[in-house]
Parts: C-alpha cells; structure tokens; sequence
C-alpha cells in the first residue's frame, strides 16, 4: 500500500491552490489537472498557472493533455493514487 497523501482534483486553479496548500499538514500532495469532455473548455489542461503553483509548493502534479471523459473518471484515478483514510 502506498503511503497517504492528500489528492487535489484540479483545473484552472491558480488563484485558489495556495489557500488549499497552505492549510494542509506536512505530507504527500498529488495535484491531478484536467477539465471534463462535458464542459468543453479552450484547453482540457491547466494554463493559468496551477500546475507551476502545484510544483512550487513540492506537489506532485499529473498532466493531461487530452480532456477526462468524466467526473467519475478523473475522481476514480484520484482514488487510485492514495489509499482513503476514513
């Protein structure tokens, strides 16, 4: 088993990431980027700055290039990555 981590589901979140990182404990972050087919969007991947944000605080950041079919495909990639501690 892999050891916890916090995993953020994220896309265009620049202005909003170092609250959230900011008021996490000392541990694993995995910043997942992408948008959702069913919202079309210019880029199906960040481009406001989040992924260097997510880098900058020491997260680890998964890149897309092609937009997640759905929510519940991204959210269940997410649970991959990192047991659930509940």
């Amino acid at each position: 088993m892999s050891e916890p981590a916090v995993v953020i589901s994220a896309y265009q979140e620049a202005r909003m990431l170092p609250m959230a990182l900011g008021c996490l404990p000392d541990c694993r972050v995995i910043v997942v980027d992408g948008a959702y087919q069913a919202f079309p969007h210019e880029t199906p991947y960040s481009d406001d700055g989040t992924l260097e944000i997510a880098r900058a605080w020491g997260a680890e950041v998964v890149e897309v290039s092609t937009a997640w079919p759905d929510q519940i495909a991204k959210r269940t990639f997410c649970l991959g990555l990192a047991p659930v501690l509940m």
